[in-house]
């Protein structure tokens, strides 16, 4: 449900980089306070939603009996993270617009810290099980929040041009814009999953959990290999208009176009990454579901799904790498085309 408005980042990456490539930091401050000002508002809508519907959701994705009111409890908690989990994402797009990676690692890894003290406390300390996996989460969300907003809003806000301001309901319409092509296109994109999630819930719990298992190891690759995507999404935002400059200075002259050198030089990298991964998750896949649990019957069916997963990420990684490029290059409509195509396919 979060991950849908994961234009926040997307969207805002290239927004606010273009601003800081024409040397325009009160152009850049200005994105910021929209974005936050946007995940404030519609991570209260995803949470209002959430509690209110969880229990039809939870019947879609097929589950019943223990499964269903385990997941209904975890789902209703984490719902209460909205808008957190949305400044967070919000946070992450505006420091990579300025090509600033470190802060929002370190921050990020005082996030992932509260939740990895909290998780055996509440889970095991506390007898909470499930529910206290949800709350330990939520409470390292929302701790992350204020972390984004102590540096956007106050260390930081003088450097990176943030004026506080409440924006007028029009100065968010081009985030709304760019948040419609993206929505559709990770819509087509989760919907995908969710539907698989759904189709294994519902051929039992083996499945699902074999299913699982599979699904993290491929997010987890897919979030190595992001890294170079994100890193396309800012470096191609920022090189447009260095690369306008110089056809508009040249005289007769066709220099080779930074972002397009970038591009090449992301790409490269992604494909030699994506060999490299899979090449390690080829070696490891004996042992990999045996981390995920003890049962034998999930570990031999997580066993059988492993090779899609491994031989896949050459080819992951170029289209990462590729929806970054065409992200800093603002194509988000070609990309919300392409995304349905592959869904319907």
């Amino acid at each position: 449900a979060f991950v849908v408005f994961n234009f926040l980042a997307y969207g805002t990456t290239p927004m606010v980089a273009r601003a800081v490539g024409r040397s325009d930091p009160a152009r850049a401050g200005e994105l910021a306070v929209q974005a936050l000002t946007l995940a404030v508002l519609t991570g209260l809508g995803a949470m209002v939603l959430l509690q209110l519907f969880a229990g039809p959701i939870v019947g879609l994705m097929g589950a019943t009996g223990e499964l269903r009111e385990s997941a209904l409890t975890y789902l209703r908690i984490r719902a209460f993270a909205g808008p957190a989990v949305l400044i967070v994402i919000a946070g992450h797009g505006i420091f990579r617009g300025w090509q600033d990676t470190r802060t929002p690692l370190w921050l990020t890894l005082g996030i992932n810290l509260v939740n990895l003290v909290l998780d055996p406390l509440l889970i095991f300390g506390f007898g909470w099980g499930l529910a206290g996996a949800a709350w330990a989460t939520i409470v390292a969300q929302w701790v992350g929040a204020g972390l984004f907003l102590w540096t956007l809003l106050g260390r930081r806000r003088v450097q990176m041009g943030i004026e506080l301001h409440l924006p007028k309901l029009r100065d968010l319409l081009p985030f709304v814009q760019v948040g419609g092509a993206l929505g559709v296109r990770t819509v087509s994109l989760v919907g995908t999953m969710t539907l698989t999630t759904a189709v294994a819930t519902r051929l039992g719990a083996v499945e699902v959990a074999a299913h699982q298992i599979a699904m993290q190891l491929w997010l987890l690759l897919a979030l190595v290999i992001d890294a170079l995507a994100v890193t396309g999404q800012a470096l191609v935002a920022r090189y447009r208009d260095i690369d306008d400059d110089r056809r508009a200075s040249s005289a007769g002259s066709r220099p080779r176009p930074t972002a397009r050198a970038a591009a090449d030089r992301l790409l490269w990298w992604g494909g030699v990454t994506g060999l490299g991964l899979a090449g390690l998750f080829f070696v490891t896949a004996p042992v990999l579901p045996a981390l995920f649990t003890d049962e034998g019957a999930t570990i031999a069916a997580a066993r059988d799904l492993l090779p899609f997963v491994i031989w896949m990420q050459p080819l992951n990684a170029l289209v990462f790498v590729w929806d970054g490029i065409f992200m800093g290059a603002e194509a988000f409509a070609l990309l919300a085309r392409q995304m349905m195509l592959s869904a319907f396919g």
